[in-house]
């Protein structure tokens, strides 16, 4: 199933029941996906999200970056290599329905508001991990702003950017 379905993922998680011991999956940030695991927890089945994190839910553990400080790094990356210059930055992220490109996001957009630079972020664009989709979306951004001085692409497509 696409990795961005999340009434496939919860299907898939609740089949497991009676079947598995635990499970690791990456999780998508939606309510189906959340009482999906808070029912295997229910029955005694650990989930342990990979990734990206899974709010308010049972799941028993998270494995992964922090990212937000992620998205910070790249920000402070982006903002260093342009120094000096006032282009545009643009964002683009796998897809809003997880909860770590959310967070990065948020990181990459803090340190820019820091750095008095918010009003030159160009709002996020969604690639789903597709090739094609981030060449597209780069090309889109390029084509607006021809002065860009970089994109952030938290995306697990980046040979599209």
């Amino acid at each position: 199933f696409s990795g961005f379905d999340h009434e496939s993922l919860a299907q898939a998680l609740l089949g497991l029941r009676g079947r598995t011991d635990g499970v690791v999956f990456m999780a998508l940030e939606h309510p189906l996906v959340r009482e999906a695991v808070n029912t295997l927890a229910s029955d005694g089945i650990p989930g342990v999200t990979l990734i990206s994190d899974l709010s308010a839910s049972a799941r028993w553990a998270y494995v992964g970056l922090g990212n937000g400080g992620t998205g910070r790094l790249d920000a402070c990356l982006l903002s260093r290599w342009s120094a000096g210059t006032n282009g545009t930055f643009g964002l683009i992220a796998g897809s809003r329905c997880y909860r770590a490109h959310c967070a990065r996001e948020s990181g990459f957009l803090q340190l820019m508001q820091e750095k008095n630079w918010a009003d030159r972020v160009m709002g996020v664009r969604e690639g789903h991990d597709d090739p094609e989709s981030n060449y597209l979306q780069a090309r889109l951004l390029l084509q607006q702003q021809p002065d860009g001085s970089g994109i952030n692409n938290n995306d697990g497509a980046q040979e599209g950017v």
